[in-house]
């Protein structure tokens, strides 16, 4: 087993484990109950499982990994597009409700306060207002003009497409992106 050697000079063994379990989605059983999302590998049964992308961003439906309810790893399907659809549909309502994502169509206002960036935007789910700490790691620009804002309570808000923002959005916003 390797060992790293720490600051005051006390060597530690590091386990390193890069297996990765692929499920089988023939052999795969999803079900719903009540809130909570069940799994059942084979003969093994797995309440109250979380599911969460590898690639939240860019590959939605890719590398999806499932977790029980200690936080182990029960394993990773490549791909929930190969699942017949009332199971996918199963997984991507998790899925969604895990990674929310609003799209903003308008942004109203971007304020500086006390060290906060505060936004007052129209979004697809309504209008939100939310604060951002910390450009460098809560605004993503992505290619080719879209860009994601996570707010200080870890929600995203997601700008498509900056160039297909109106004027005065693009002018109120401009500090920050």
């Amino acid at each position: 087993m390797p060992e790293v050697e720490t600051k005051d000079g006390r060597r530690l063994e590091v386990k390193i484990d890069l297996d990765l379990h692929f499920l089988d989605p023939q052999t795969l059983r999803v079900r719903k109950a009540g809130d909570e999302m069940t799994l059942t590998v084979g003969d093994r049964s797995y309440l109250q499982v979380e599911a969460r992308r590898a690639f939240p961003l860019t590959r939605k439906n890719q590398y999806i990994t499932f977790f029980d309810m200690d936080e182990h790893e029960i394993g990773m399907l490549p791909d929930i597009r190969v699942l017949p659809i009332e199971k996918r549909e199963i997984i991507e309502a998790e899925l969604n409700a895990r990674y929310f994502t609003a799209r903003i169509r308008r942004v109203i206002s971007c304020k500086e306060e006390f060290g906060l960036f505060r936004l007052d935007v129209d979004t697809d789910k309504g209008r939100r207002e939310f604060h951002l700490r910390n450009l460098r790691d809560n605004v993503l620009r992505m290619q080719p003009n879209r860009i994601v804002l996570s707010d200080i309570h870890g929600n995203r808000f997601e700008i498509r497409d900056v160039s297909r923002l109106d004027a005065r959005s693009l002018a109120t916003i401009a500090k920050i992106i």
